[in-house]
């Protein structure tokens, strides 16, 4: 419970909405969907509260359902690390519904500060992250995968 507390604390969360302008029906699914996953670094040094994982990925949504009003904390962004099975839960901010009723194409980016560690007795360590989002709905997207990034364990 102390961790993920941490982690909602600890962890920032920025997202760029790119809204269509155009007067043409998307041909997004209702459904969210994940077009790809990447990150900022490939080495991070675990322990370093100021070293930042961004985690970076391009998604839609055929009916703009998108995040949550800010008193809301129902989680819509699940970032596991296939490590350990841990998932971090985030929030993304509510898209505005006359704006988005067309659907959207958008960027997340979260930053992850000072949460992953490495397991015990290694120098050094790998692993990926798995993302998938939920819209409000209650539908999953796909679950996409970041690079591998390596851990220097300090």
């Amino acid at each position: 419970m102390g961790r993920k507390i941490i982690s909602w604390l600890i962890a920032n969360m920025t997202i760029a909405l790119l809204i269509p302008s155009c007067n043409k029906e998307p041909t997004f699914p209702k459904e969210p969907q994940i077009l790809y996953v990447t990150v900022n670094k490939t080495i991070l040094n675990t322990g370093d509260d100021t070293d930042t994982l961004k985690i970076i990925f391009e998604f839609t949504d055929g009916d703009g359902d998108i995040g949550r009003p800010e008193n809301d904390t129902v989680p819509d962004v699940f970032i596991t690390d296939n490590r350990t099975g841990f998932t971090y839960k985030y929030r993304l901010p509510l898209v505005d519904q006359l704006r988005a009723q067309r659907g959207i194409k958008a960027t997340a980016i979260i930053d992850i500060i000072g949460i992953i560690s490495c397991r015990p007795f290694r120098d050094t360590d790998t692993t990926t992250f798995s993302v998938q989002i939920k819209d409000r709905a209650g539908n999953l997207s796909n679950t996409e995968q970041t690079p591998e990034i390596i851990l220097n364990c300090n």
